[in-house]
């Protein structure tokens, strides 16, 4: 019988976020679709101005969710049934913009979405714009540890690393944020008057991801 050792290896790898994620929440509401429409519209250009304002070009705001749908309410009749009415309709559309790290960039483009009265919800992640590099050097991790793992085991045992049989690698995708969070879930409004932001240094992104690997052993 074919004499086989099971590792799993552990990959770890970090690097320096050089990119700012900034996504945008703006929702609307209105009695009518048209009007539900066209408020929603000119509140996106309000965003699409001020980050034009901020030195970023107009087509660096992208949406990444458009819907539109209506609300209804339960209403108590005279016989003491509820039944479902209409309420309103509701619009969301969620925009993002990235552009590459700049705490005092960023800082402007909130103070000028702020002052635009776009009245959103915006939230800023911290991430690479080239993730191939830290994906690459993780898995080259979990291979060395692997095999580190294995050669101290055979070594141990007076056994001989053989032939590598198979790699199980689930490939599912690995979020590469930054745990760094700026302004997460604020109310663009109204600034306030003399308001600045602190120079931050976000984290550095750290990822951690397992493979299992099958050699022989003789």
């Amino acid at each position: 019988m074919e004499k086989l050792i099971t590792v799993k290896g552990i990959g770890n790898a970090t690097a320096k976020p050089d990119l700012v994620v900034l996504s945008l929440e703006l929702e609307t509401t209105s009695l009518d679709y048209d009007q539900c429409m066209k408020l929603s519209g000119e509140r996106d250009e309000l965003v699409k101005s001020a980050i034009v304002e901020s030195s970023l070009p107009k087509d660096s705001v992208k949406t990444s969710n458009f819907e539109i749908s209506s609300q209804y309410r339960s209403v108590k009749d005279k016989l003491g049934n509820y039944r479902s009415v209409f309420d309103c309709w509701k619009c969301n559309h969620d925009l993002k913009v990235e552009f590459p790290l700049d705490i005092k960039l960023l800082t402007k483009v909130l103070h000028n979405i702020a002052k635009s009265k776009a009245d959103c919800k915006a939230e800023v992640n911290f991430t690479l714009s080239d993730s191939g590099a830290i994906q690459t050097a993780l898995l080259d991790s979990a291979a060395k540890n692997a095999r580190k793992k294995a050669e101290t085991l055979c070594a141990a045992l007076g056994a001989k690393l053989g032939e590598l049989v198979k790699i199980d690698y689930n490939w599912s995708e690995i979020d590469i944020y930054s745990h760094t969070r700026y302004g997460s879930g604020i109310i663009c409004g109204a600034p306030a008057p003399g308001c600045a932001a602190p120079e931050i240094d976000p984290e550095d992104i750290k990822l951690n991801d397992t493979a299992t690997f099958v050699w022989q052993i003789g």
